[in-house]
């Protein structure tokens, strides 16, 4: 299953996530409440296998374009500096805009470099995706009183040490 957290809260110093329970509790688990107290957690997991297998592919997907680019760019840079040697003006404005694409997508090469090492490292077995675990999840219900909405909550207590670092609060994206 996936899904994704809606929003994000402080009881104290700890911090909560909340999902839709639906995400997080199959069909054949039942619809029963969930509270947890003691004992086995119930893990919440930051990309199953193929998930993670893929996002690792798309980081590489990423830099095989980029190496393309930089290619082109590449050829690009030497047709105008040719160019630019016999006076052509344009050529050298051209030059200055062609090479600093170049050295932009040079870098982002090597930041994605770095950050699929950090990820294959740091994050390739199930147990270092494991982000925290559930606390509270009532029955799913359905024209739930007073409104008539449905009820289809999960709140889940994050380990900070693994969600924190790159934590951007709760943000809306226009």
């Amino acid at each position: 299953m996936q899904g994704t957290l809606g929003f994000f809260f402080h009881v104290g110093e700890e911090l909560y996530g909340v999902t839709a329970r639906h995400v997080l509790f199959p069909d054949e688990e039942g619809n029963k409440s969930y509270s947890y107290v003691a004992g086995p957690r119930k893990k919440v997991v930051l990309m199953v296998d193929k998930a993670f297998a893929d996002f690792l592919a798309s980081i590489q997907a990423r830099i095989a374009i980029l190496k393309n680019t930089v290619t082109v760019l590449g050829k690009q840079v030497a047709m105008y500096t040719k160019m630019a040697q016999v006076g052509n003006q344009q050529a050298v404005n051209d030059l200055a805009t062609t090479e600093a694409d170049l050295n932009k997508r040079k870098a982002a090469i090597e930041e994605l470099k770095t950050f699929f090492i950090k990820m294959k490292k740091e994050w390739s077995a199930l147990n270092d995706r494991v982000i925290g675990h559930v606390v509270w999840a009532p029955p799913i219900s359905f024209s739930t009183p007073p409104h008539g909405y449905t009820k289809d909550v999960c709140d889940i207590r994050l380990n900070k040490k693994k969600f924190l670092p790159n934590f951007k609060g709760n943000v809306i994206d226009l």
